[in-house]
């Protein structure tokens, strides 16, 4: 299975009104029998849905997956064609590390004082585990403590 193709199997194709290509079949080997108002209804939300994904994408740009195979005309080719993109990002994140901590040590220092304002987000993750506990976690605690008052002074009394 190609890496472009690999949600075929879970979208429903009204020709064949299967999953995909394959037939379902239940544990004893047999086809289920559906009712055709629930098919057709299943198959027009399913159109619909993806009607409106298609049109999402068309707005949106182009998917670069489906630019290359039309490119090259293969799919096995396309796979190629990302997996040599991959190993060629991952061979610049090596050797930009070996560059930054080998060869010259100094340079994260100075560029991290060179881009301070993105060097301090970045360090502090962006400050999300902080709005994460000031808006969720502390508000829960509260919630808790509040239903323990509760609980201890009215439920169970004095």
């Amino acid at each position: 299975m190609n890496i472009v193709n690999f949600l075929d199997p879970i979208i429903w194709n009204p020709t064949t009104r299967f999953f995909g290509t394959h037939q379902v079949v239940d544990s004893y080997g047999k086809q289920p029998e559906f009712k055709e108002a629930h098919v057709e209804v299943f198959a027009l939300t399913t159109n619909l849905c993806m009607w409106s994904f298609h049109l999402a994408i068309r707005r949106r740009g182009f998917n670069l997956a489906h630019a290359v195979e039309s490119a090259v005309h293969s799919e096995a080719l396309t796979e190629w064609v990302f997996i040599i993109i991959s190993l060629l990002v991952a061979g610049l994140g090596i050797a930009l590390g070996w560059l930054l901590y080998v060869r010259n040590p100094r340079l994260p220092e100075i560029w991290a004082s060179r881009v301070r304002p993105l060097y301090q987000a970045s360090y502090n993750k962006y400050w999300v585990d902080e709005f994460y506990g000031w808006a969720i976690t502390r508000r829960t605690m509260d919630a808790a403590r509040g239903v323990f008052a509760f609980d201890s002074k009215v439920i169970d009394g004095p």
